[in-house]
């Protein structure tokens, strides 16, 4: 049998009273035993939506350049599910991921997309912003925070970087 010793008590008491409220005892455990072993095989994942499209937006930038890569989003978004799908998140996740591998030209172009659908957006030119700075284009990285700011950030860290890229607009990023 496939039982291993484990003593064990467990009580609750009441503090205030000393009452016994519950409790548990045991003097052994038994291991489950599973001859399906299907069980703990990952189900096969089908991405599918703008998830799959920045999937594959982030493979072609490995072989494409930026404007061939955005063609795949904008078959997407002319389609009626791209319509109707919420692709902001998605997007900056991909212009993140593409800043991570230094694919400056794709990160912008996604960047530029997300701040052309959502104009109002502090976020959008905030995420462009960190790319051009990254990047290490110093002007355009301030004119992005200051876009930010204007449009209504609040975010103090996004502030300070402004203010260093314009206390010391010749310096190194």
């Amino acid at each position: 049998m496939n039982r291993v010793r484990f003593p064990s008590r467990t009580e609750e008491i009441d503090l205030a009273t000393g009452e016994l409220l519950s409790g548990l005892e045991a003097s052994s455990i038994t291991v489950n035993t599973l001859n399906d072993q299907a069980i703990f095989v990952a189900p096969e994942v089908h991405q599918a939506g703008i998830t799959a499209v920045v999937l594959t937006m982030l493979h072609l930038a490995e072989l494409a350049n930026a404007e061939t890569m955005m063609e795949v989003y904008s078959t997407f978004r002319s389609g009626a599910e791209g319509r109707q799908a919420d692709t902001t998140y998605d997007m900056n996740w991909l212009g993140f991921e593409l800043l991570k591998v230094d694919k400056y030209e794709h990160a912008r172009a996604v960047f530029k997309q997300v701040i052309a659908e959502n104009p109002q957006s502090p976020d959008a030119y905030a995420s462009l912003g960190e790319a051009y700075l990254q990047e290490g284009d110093r002007e355009n990285a301030a004119a992005a925070f200051a876009n930010a700011i204007n449009l209504g950030s609040t975010d103090a860290g996004l502030k300070r970087k402004l203010q260093d890229l314009l206390a010391a607009p010749n310096a190194q990023p």
